[in-house]
Parts: structure tokens; C-alpha cells; sequence
């Protein structure tokens, strides 16, 4: 299967990407490469919820208003466009930074629990079980919240920000029962799970991919009826090029037009 969707892209309204990051400059990069869907998914703290951490505070609905404004001037018929959010969690409510009232605006949600060098206490990042847990625990109130309804994926899973080891630490210290429990629940709220291509294949090679700890926790959401969404996670539009590497995930996870979210069709 050739994947031809991405959905998780940053443009210049996400504060921390580069000069390319335009939608028309993703656009003509998508164009080009034979994309059909392709969705912004701008990061976002509802500002109706207080703590927003620093990084979110200029992120405001009206902000992503004059995103919205801007995106829908960009609509054409070669690739379908869609705007959406990657909202962060707020591990003092213990849900996504979201009201169903904002979550309208939004023609797609990611919500990541893996942002933990915001979310999570430092001290967390010395005792790798600790860390461990609050993603477990971050990943299923997300899935327990009252706005999972508006959440169309969980992005990159268990796929860390800035920690000082690999990922594959903290998911091979993950239960396969654990983790069943998790993807039942996802697959059951119609939730799909997001393949992110930067993570992936973050300090990785090709050869060992298939043995990586990430396709253990895909195989297990796909034995758990989980769908799929691909993501390249780019912040500039020359970053759309990784995903690419998708196919050779779809091959190893055996995926078929069926196992990817109904999105992305």
C-alpha cells in the first residue's frame, strides 16, 4: 500500500518552525509528491483552560482563528486540506487542553501524552518506571476524557520530546496486557493511533526498523482493531519527504486501505 495522507504538519502559526512552514509552500511540497490529503495540525492549548504552559499562551483560539481564515483561502481540488490541532495534554486536569465547544473548529484533533518534558516532573526522567507510568496514565485519560469523542488520533505514542534515552526504553517496559488494555479502549472510541514518521525513524536505521520497539506497540494496536494515520510531524515544508518511509512500515505491519482511519481515505 502507497500512503499518500499526512496528517501532522506544523505551519508558522505553530511558533516553532521554519520560514518554509507555510501552507502554500506544504501545498505545492504536497503537489508534487502526489499527496491526496494533507492536514495542519497547529499546536494548541484552549485558553478557556487555565496553565497553559509558556509555549502555548500565544496559541489562543482566536489565533488559530486567523489560522482558519488564512487556511480556507488556500481550499482547492488537487489535495484535500484539512485544519486541525495538536492540543496538548494537561496533567493537572488530566484531559486534553480542550472544550467540546473550541473542538468544533477543528476539522481533525491530535492529542500527543508523550510531550512529558513539558507535562511531567522532572525528577520523573531519573526512575524510568516513573516515567513510564505517568505515560500510561497520561495515555488513558486522554482516552477516559469527556472530549475523546473529538479526538481523531494519539499522537506519536510513547514516542518522546527531548529525553535523555530512547523511547524504546520506556516502551519495552510496557505490557503487551497494558498496552492491549490501552488500544482496546482506543479502537472501541473509534481513536486511531498515528504512525509519526520523524519519530519512527529517530536515530534508527532501516535495516533494524522491523525489529524496533515502535512496530511491537503498532502490531499490538492492530490486533486490537486500532486504525491508522500517518504523520510526518514536519516543521518546514521540505520535511514532507519522510514520509516516504511510510510504505516501508506498511509492508512490515502487512496494513491495508482498511487499517488506516477513514479520514485519510
Amino acid at each position: 500500500m502507497h500512503i499518500t495522507h499526512d496528517f501532522h504538519t506544523h505551519t508558522v502559526y505553530s511558533s516553532d518552525t521554519g520560514k518554509s512552514a507555510t501552507f502554500p509552500l506544504y501545498i505545492s511540497r504536497a503537489k508534487k509528491l502526489g499527496m491526496t490529503h494533507l492536514g495542519f495540525a497547529e499546536h494548541f492549548w484552549d485558553d478557556s483552560i487555565e496553565g497553559a504552559f509558556p509555549f502555548y499562551r500565544p496559541l489562543t483560539r482566536e489565533h488559530m482563528m486567523r489560522a482558519r481564515q488564512e487556511f480556507e483561502s488556500y481550499k482547492n481540488d488537487d489535495v484535500r486540506l484539512y485544519f486541525g490541532c495538536e492540543v496538548e495534554y494537561d496533567p493537572v486536569h488530566k484531559a486534553p487542553a480542550l472544550t467540546e465547544a473550541t473542538a468544533e473548529m477543528f476539522d481533525f484533533v491530535l492529542v500527543p501524552h508523550s510531550h512529558s518534558h513539558e507535562t511531567m516532573p522532572k525528577e520523573y526522567y531519573d526512575d524510568p518506571k516513573k516515567h513510564c507510568d505517568f505515560l500510561v496514565d497520561a495515555y488513558n485519560n486522554i482516552i477516559d476524557s469527556n472530549v475523546s469523542r473529538y479526538i481523531t488520533a494519539m499522537a506519536h505514542p510513547f514516542s518522546l520530546v527531548r529525553c535523555p534515552y530512547p523511547c524504546g526504553v520506556l516502551i519495552d517496559m510496557v505490557s503487551d496486557d497494558t498496552f492491549k488494555r490501552m488500544f482496546g479502549k482506543t479502537a472501541q472510541k473509534g481513536i486511531a493511533v498515528e504512525i509519526n514518521t520523524s519519530c519512527v525513524f529517530h536515530n534508527i536505521t532501516f535495516e533494524t526498523l522491523e525489529s524496533s520497539p515502535h512496530m511491537r506497540l503498532f502490531d499490538l494496536a492492530k490486533e486490537c482493531g486500532c486504525k491508522f494515520l500517518f504523520g510526518s510531524d514536519s516543521h518546514s515544508s521540505g520535511s514532507l519527504e519522510v514520509l516516504d518511509q511510510a510504505n516501508a512500515i506498511c509492508e512490515i505491519l502487512k496494513l491495508d486501505e482498511n487499517d488506516i482511519a477513514s479520514i485519510a481515505r
